[in-house]
This record gives C-alpha cells, sequence and structure tokens, in this order.
C-alpha cells in the first residue's frame, strides 16, 4: 500500500501539518518569497526562531538550538528519488554560509508533499518569486 499510497488533499494536509519545524519554517519562506538565496547560518536561525514564536501551530519546549537547526540545515532529507541536498554551505570567517538553490528546493518540498505542485515558483534567473500567501 505504501507503494501506491493515493495522494489526497487530505495526506498532503496530513504532510504538511506533521513536517519538523524547520520544513515548515522553510516552506513559509519560499511560500512568501522571503529565503535568501545566500545567508549565513545566525541570520537563518534569528528567522526561523522569529517565525516559530509567531507560529500558531508551535509547541514551544520542542524550539530547537542554534547548533540543531544548523545540523538540520546541512543535512540532506530523502525522497523516494534519494536525497535531496537543503542548500550548499560552507564555513567562512564569519560562520557558517548557506546558498539555496531555489528550484531544485521546491522541486524536493514538493515531491515530498511539503509543498503543492505550483505553489512556489523561480524567474529564469532563479530568483524566488512572491507566489504563496501567508500561513
Amino acid at each position: 500500500f505504501q507503494l501506491a499510497r493515493p495522494i489526497t488533499e487530505a495526506y498532503i494536509d496530513i504532510r504538511q501539518i506533521n513536517a519538523p519545524a524547520h520544513m515548515k519554517w522553510l516552506r513559509h519562506e519560499l511560500r512568501c518569497g522571503t529565503l535568501p538565496a545566500v545567508s549565513g547560518a545566525r541570520e537563518l536561525y534569528a528567522r526561523f526562531s522569529e517565525w516559530y514564536g509567531k507560529s500558531k501551530s508551535r509547541e514551544p519546549e520542542r524550539i530547537v538550538t542554534e547548533t540543531s537547526f544548523g545540523k538540520m540545515m546541512k543535512e540532506a532529507y530523502v525522497s523516494d528519488e534519494g536525497k535531496i541536498e537543503v542548500a550548499e554551505y560552507k564555513h567562512t570567517r564569519d560562520g557558517m554560509t548557506y546558498q539555496f538553490d531555489f528550484k531544485r528546493l521546491i522541486e524536493g518540498l514538493e515531491k515530498l508533499h511539503l509543498l503543492r505542485v505550483g505553489e512556489c515558483e523561480v524567474n529564469a534567473e532563479g530568483c524566488l518569486i512572491e507566489v504563496g500567501a501567508e500561513e
């Protein structure tokens, strides 16, 4: 059954509700068109923490630390076709820097049913276009 599971609206809703907090935050940033193409780890964590504090579905005792957030952002997540990197990252003099490939990130989240197809778009230059709405 799991290999031929029907992908219904209810299934997608459940996937999105049960997604890890950092994936919900990425979805929010993508939908609003506010995820920076290149950013430092501290800035991303500050953005995540601010969003988490305002989130209606947050669990206060479950906020991740900056170190845990950085680890989650570095790790690949797995889809049916294999691993998809969330971002390229490198150590700089000022700390960790992430560079997002929006097209690949959006496609990966769509394959995981954490974004609906067409919910987010990039232009010809690979820049994020605001198309979504606030959650």
